[in-house]
Parts: C-alpha cells; structure tokens; sequence
C-alpha cells in the first residue's frame, strides 16, 4: 500500500504442494517482490487525484512490457528500463553486452561515491548502565563510463591507530567481485590481527549506469560525537530542566543544522515556559506539546559545550490535540523523559572512513572526473533523564545446557 494505491503480485510457484520452504527460499517471491520495489520506484511521487487514464499509468504499462514481458521479470530497475524507452535502440553492438546494461553510456566520464555514516546512540547517565551507540555506514556509487564493462577498483581507508578502528559487518553489492568480496570480509571480521582489519578495503567492481548501494558497514567508534546530560524535576504541572551537551574534539565543529527536542508525554500543552540556552534559541511545535533548541551550526570553540536551562508549566487539560504528530509513549510518564538530538554534519565521517582519489582505478583506462562527498547525520540519538527511568535492554546471560 503507497500513495493510497494497493500494489499486488501473483507469482507462480512450482513444486510439491507438501513442502512449504520459507517465503525468502522461493524465486518467485523474491522476484515478484523485486517487480513491485521496481513499480513504485517507476511511479515515484503520485499526485493524490490520481485516475486510471493517468499518463503515469499508461507509462506503466511500457515499463512492465520491457521490465517482465510475458510476465517473466527480467530487468525491473526503473533507470536501465527509462534509458530504454526514452533511446533511440542502438546499432548491433560489437561487443556482447550483459542483460543488466542494454544500454551504453555516451558523454564526460565521472565516478560519483559517497559515504553516509548514521549514529544510533542512546545516552543513560547512570552508574552500572553504559551508553550503547554504533555508527551504520553505506557507501553509494553512481558511476558514467564508456564501455560495455569497465571495471572499477577503490579502497576504503581508515586512520591509523588508536584514532580509526576496524569496519564491522561488511555487506557488499553483487557487482562487487567475488574474490575481492572474500577478502574483504575476512578482514573485516578478523578480531585475531589489528593490522589486517583496518584495511585498507579494497572493492573491484563491474557498475550498472544508475546509482548502487556498493556496500553497508558498521563501525564501533571510541566516543560519542556529542555527549549529553539531561535533569528534569519537577511535581505537578511545573518542571525544571538542564541540558548540557559537549562537543567531541575529533568532531568537525560544523553542522548543517543541530536542534535538541524534548517530547511531554502524558502531560497537558506547554502553557508557559523560560528558556536561557547559552547559544541559539528556542520554539514550541505547534501543537505545543515538544520543545525545541536550535543549537545552530556551531559549538563554541574553546570550550565545546553548551547548556540550557528551562522552567515549563503544563495546561491540566490532559487531552491530545487532533493535529498533534506526537502519539502518547505509555513509558514516559513523570520524570520518565528524554531529549533526542537531531543533527547533519558534511564532509565528515565518525568512523573516519574516506576514499583516497588516489586509489580509484579504471580498467581499461581512461580519463575521468572523481567526485567524493561525506556526511555523518543522527538517527536516533537520545539522552535520558538522568532523574527518571529509562527503558534498557538487557541481553540475558548465556545458559549452560548439559
């Protein structure tokens, strides 16, 4: 369901009506699934008054002409199918080219990477609870070369100890060359040698014309980007809070944008509230129900740290504005109460990963432009009252059976 629409598939399944192997075990799931990811990335946004004489819909229909003819998916990627229709069909090619790039690139050759590294992190403030945090990492690669199959290497490097430690859980895309995909992930799950598994990686790879994911990392870096304390008391309908947050030394002290939210839960609208952050400043949602500190696109630079203070007064009415985004969390009730911490920083990563220029290879070679970016983003970062509970998952210890 997307867009209002509800988008079906009937595969074919052959065999023994007795034997019911796990849905992911069965092709025809997995490409039937494959062509309705491929339908929704053809249709993209749709217009709410959408109909069937849609012209969008009537482009559907060329698409699943070349995309699974006879119903047979083939090549379901919306760019390589677009390239098709929107071309005109090119000569009998010299060489054979594979069924995955039917056509070739013409124009300025350029390689496009970038890495996107994302921080979960949770912050407790208690003694006997540490904080969890991990750093998700991906590398996309969108790259425009002539030839039927040219063939790309780089390394994924790191810093040298104790600043970089070793990239965790590697997942690569199929293009990524089998032996090089051994290596890699025998250096990355090696505990055993330092040295092996801090790379560099090096990934060969054979890449279709549109954008891929070529690979997915984690990384579990020393010390939080921004560490945060968070005191909330209070009784009644009236709070007092301190938010202090301190910048790391290693981190680039300059972001896009770093704002602090602080949900109520269970609690009436704000009615009244006094803020004094040391930087930036504060606002309410309009539902009067978070409140928010623009931190702005720096720390200050000699100390790093900066703090808030706040009194806030709640209305008795308990009820939930028809219009309010926050849906009630049945945890946080008192000084059961978090803030979370939303911030984008460019040309960065935590773990410290980047791509030496230098290491990108072509085969057969030819003169091309490198374009390398880097962003490091929160995606769930919160930090907890240090005066309330928090919600905690324990991993129970291991049983010996026998």
């Amino acid at each position: 369901m997307q867009h209002g629409l509800l988008f079906c598939c009937l595969t074919l399944v052959e065999g023994d009506a007795a034997s019911r192997p796990p849905l992911i075990q069965v092709p025809g799931i997995t490409a039937g699934f494959s062509l309705l990811l491929g339908i929704l990335d053809f249709l993209g946004q749709l217009p709410k008054n959408i109909t069937k004489s849609s012209p969008k819909f009537l482009e559907l229909y060329n698409y699943l002409c070349h995309a699974a003819p006879f119903g047979s998916p083939l090549d379901v990627d919306p760019f390589t199918v677009t390239s098709v229709l929107l071309d005109r069909p090119d000569p009998a090619p010299k060489v054979k080219q594979p069924a995955w790039k039917p056509k070739l690139f013409k124009g300025k050759p350029q390689i496009y990477f970038a890495i996107t590294e994302h921080i979960k992190a949770v912050q407790y403030d208690k003694k006997g609870q540490p904080d969890a945090y991990m750093v998700y990492g991906t590398v996309t690669c969108k790259t425009e070369l002539e030839g039927v199959m040219p063939d790309v290497t780089v390394n994924l490097s790191l810093p040298a100890p104790p600043l970089g430690k070793p990239l965790e859980n590697i997942l690569v895309h199929p293009c990524v060359q089998s032996t090089d995909t051994q290596i890699l992930n025998n250096c990355a799950s090696s505990a055993q040698h330092q040295t092996a598994t801090m790379g560099p990686y090096k990934l060969r790879f054979t890449p279709p014309l549109h954008m891929i994911t070529l690979c997915h990392y984690t990384s579990q870096v020393r010390e939080l980007p921004i560490r945060g304390y968070y005191q909330m008391r209070g009784e009644g309908n009236k709070v007092k809070l301190l938010v202090q947050l301190k910048l790391g030394s290693k981190v680039k002290n300059h972001f896009e944008f770093c704002e602090l939210q602080i949900p109520f839960y269970n609690r009436g609208p704000i009615q009244t509230y006094k803020t004094t952050p040391s930087v930036g400043s504060t606002v309410l949602s309009a539902d009067r129900r978070i409140l928010a500190w623009n931190i702005g696109q720096k720390f200050p630079t000699k100390s790093l740290e900066v703090q808030m203070n706040a009194t806030v007064t709640f209305a008795d009415n308990m009820a939930t504005p028809p219009h309010s985004l926050l849906q009630e969390d049945p945890f946080c009730t008192g000084l059961n109460s978090y803030a979370q911490l939303y911030f984008r920083v460019s040309d960065y990563t935590q773990s410290g990963c980047y791509i030496d220029q230098r290491s990108i290879q072509v085969h057969p070679s030819t003169k091309h432009k490198s374009i390398i970016t880097k962003e490091f983003t929160s995606s769930e970062y919160k930090i907890w009252n240090s005066h309330g509970d928090a919600q905690v998952v324990h991993t129970p210890p291991p049983t010996n059976e026998g």
